[in-house]
Formats: structure tokens, C-alpha cells, sequence
């Protein structure tokens, strides 16, 4: 499932307001793991990895004291501050596709998040939940993987979802 060019999950490309990205800080919950790109939701006021079918608050930029190999990790009473981009509608992220077959008829699709903090990304295949609308295919001459098929990663959005008051 592990996308051949970024593990990251989810990775920042643009607004279509052409406005800088929507950053900022939360605490993340403690006994928990995080890594750049891993979609989050809030709990109890401290943020944790978001699972399909949850409301996703924003995407992991970075922590202020990473581990070696870029993740967060918080021990007991421990409240790291996490860096996030919030995801609001018009945010768009580049995403790896789990599918080995996408196709263009999956382009305006909500689709749902698969995978574990590190490896996150997408299934066009899974519909259940909705958490993602996919845009267009993610164009870069740095990235294989841009045609429909195996590797390929969407140009892709959080659907928005209200969260309750917790």
C-alpha cells in the first residue's frame, strides 16, 4: 500500500483561493503516534490519527521534536505541540492510491481513507464512507506514477464533516 514515492500520506499542493495554506498548532493525545501527512481528528481537545468515517481536522506538517524517522510519538501525561494544515474545502492534497487499477471515470468520487499512521492514503475502490473527493490525477515531473494505474496519486480533498461537541 506504501506509495513508491512518498510514505507521507497526505501532501499539501494547493488552495484554489490561491491563498497561503491554514496552519496551526494543536496538542496531540497522549500514548500516540503521528506522522507527517497523517490525517487528524480531534477528541477530548487534543488531536489523534483520524479514521475513515471521522471528521478530519487538518493533516500532520511536522512536530517539534521528531523521531528519527519523522514521526511524533507522546508517552504518558505527554502533549506534544503538532503543526497541522487544516483542512478546509478548498485545501487540495496529494495522495497515493491503493487501487492498482484507477480510472478516469473515479475523477469527482468520494472515496475513503485506508492505511496507518506513515502509509496513509486512499482506495477509489471504497466508497463507504466518503472522507475524500478525488480532484484529477497529481501532475509532476518529479513523481511516477501520474497515469491511471498502480502508484498513481490524486489531487484530492477532505469532505467536510461537523464535528460534535466534545
Amino acid at each position: 500500500m506504501a506509495n513508491t514515492d512518498s510514505a507521507r500520506g497526505f501532501v499539501y499542493t494547493r488552495r484554489l483561493s490561491d491563498e497561503a495554506p491554514p496552519m496551526l498548532d494543536y496538542e496531540m493525545a497522549e500514548n500516540s503516534t503521528l506522522s507527517q501527512g497523517d490525517p487528524v481528528t480531534i477528541e477530548n481537545g487534543y488531536i489523534r490519527l483520524a479514521a475513515s468515517g471521522e471528521p478530519v481536522l487538518g493533516v500532520v506538517v511536522g512536530g517539534y521534536a521528531p523521531d528519527w524517522d519523522g514521526s511524533i510519538t507522546s508517552g504518558p501525561g505527554e502533549n506534544p505541540a503538532i503543526k497541522l494544515i487544516i483542512a478546509l474545502e478548498d485545501v487540495l492534497f496529494r495522495v497515493h492510491d491503493a487501487n492498482a487499477a484507477p480510472t478516469i471515470a473515479q475523477r469527482g468520487a468520494s472515496v475513503d481513507i485506508v492505511g496507518t499512521t506513515g502509509a496513509i492514503g486512499v482506495d477509489s475502490t471504497v466508497t463507504t464512507n466518503g472522507d475524500v473527493m478525488l480532484w484529477d490525477r497529481a501532475w509532476s515531473d518529479s513523481i511516477s506514477g501520474n497515469e491511471f494505474g498502480p502508484d498513481m496519486q490524486w489531487e484530492a480533498s477532505f469532505q467536510i464533516r461537523y464535528m460534535d461537541k466534545q
